[in-house]
């Protein structure tokens, strides 16, 4: 089955959500659950990073 592509609009959002959710002392495993997608070895570094990218970019 091919793998459905995520589009800007539907990944920004759930980004800032991470990073809202980290704040607070969230675990990455958990933030996947809560976000709906699919923990496949996540870096535990790579969500603090991306949310600090976004957080620049507004």
């Amino acid at each position: 089955m091919p793998q459905k592509r995520r589009t800007v609009d539907q990944i920004v959002p759930k980004l800032r959500k991470a990073d809202v959710e980290l704040g607070k002392g969230k675990k990455v495993p958990e933030i996947c659950k809560l976000l709906e997608v699919v923990d496949r070895g996540v870096r535990t570094d790579v969500l603090p990073l991306a949310a600090e990218v976004w957080r620049h970019e507004a």
